[in-house]
């Protein structure tokens, strides 16, 4: 005998009418057209984009103006003892001028211990410098000698001696300070001098790169 129960949750299947066919037909054709649709997005190759090439750079570039609390990034310096002037460039652009002081001892270059001479050739400063140890704020030191100074000691037997300590310092809040605003500019023992906020700006200006040395190239 049939439980009732299974009767009453039981779902007859019947046969298969041709409306029931058509509908199996067509719902699997869809499902397969779709999935075929969705395979399609998927392959589809990226839309292509158009390409801007640009323009060509020329080959030589405007000076750029010097701003006002812009940062400045030279590449080299050069001193002209007569004019008593520091420069600053940024290849062959000048970026930034100074008036400065030289040694007492009066013009030539520096030949030994003693003269009071501001040496000529080329040298480096060294960034980023140290406080002064004589109070004049900060001091740069400059690669005095360089080897033709050595090799011109060593043609004198030994019997030269070079010194060293050469640098590029500020003038310090002594009596220095006094003389350099006056205009004296031939009153270091042979070092090269600016003033404090000039000392300030050229120890950060020669030190963005870091700690490599500072071509200087100190003329008569």
């Amino acid at each position: 005998m049939t439980d009732l129960k299974d009767q009453k949750h039981s779902v007859p299947q019947g046969p298969a009418t041709p409306g029931r066919r058509r509908f199996l037909r067509f719902g699997v054709a869809g499902l397969v057209a779709g999935t075929g649709l969705l395979a399609g997005c998927e392959a589809r190759a990226p839309r292509q984009m158009t390409v801007i090439e640009p323009a060509p750079m020329p080959e030589t570039l405007p000076p750029q103006e010097v701003v006002p609390g812009m940062p400045l990034f030279p590449t080299r310096a050069v001193l002209s003892k007569m004019e008593r002037s520091l420069v600053f460039f940024d290849g062959d652009r000048e970026v930034k001028r100074y008036s400065v002081a030289i040694g007492r001892g009066g013009p030539g270059p520096k030949r030994e211990e003693g003269d009071a001479l501001t040496p000529e050739g080329r040298y480096h400063m060294m960034p980023p410098g140290r406080e002064s140890l004589d109070g004049f704020r900060w001091f740069i030191p400059i690669s005095y000698p360089n080897a033709e100074d050595k090799a011109r000691a060593a043609a004198a037997g030994g019997r030269l001696k070079l010194g060293g300590a050469i640098g590029l310092h500020g003038t310090g809040d002594g009596p220095w300070e006094s003389i350099h605003a006056r205009g004296d500019r031939s009153w270091t023992l042979g070092c090269l001098a600016v003033t404090n906020q000039e000392i300030d700006e050229i120890r950060e200006m020669i030190s963005y790169n870091g700690r490599r040395p500072f071509p200087i190239d100190m003329r008569a």
